[in-house]
């Protein structure tokens, strides 16, 4: 079940950094770099982005959608800990 998430990311990184916009169902997203997130259509684990937006820095974190995935990777960031 798809949520945006990286479709978000996509879209400000291409407004960001002037990149064309990747997809998904292009394979060619920049925070779903391994394989089988590339085959399986869904991230599996986190990534930052970190971007510029005039004077601000950034940092975007894709985390994947899969409740069991998600909370896995909530072990890694403890902060995110605090939001949920």
């Amino acid at each position: 079940m798809a949520s945006g998430k990286t479709t978000l990311v996509e879209a400000l990184a291409s407004e960001c950094i002037g990149k064309e916009m990747g997809s998904i169902e292009k394979k060619n997203t920049i925070s779903d770099y391994l394989d089988e997130e590339r085959q399986r259509g869904s991230s599996i684990k986190s990534s930052i982005i970190p971007l510029n937006f005039k004077d601000y820095k950034i940092n975007l974190i894709d985390l994947p959608g899969m409740m069991i995935l998600f909370k896995r990777q909530l072990v890694r960031y403890p902060l995110l800990k605090e939001l949920f």
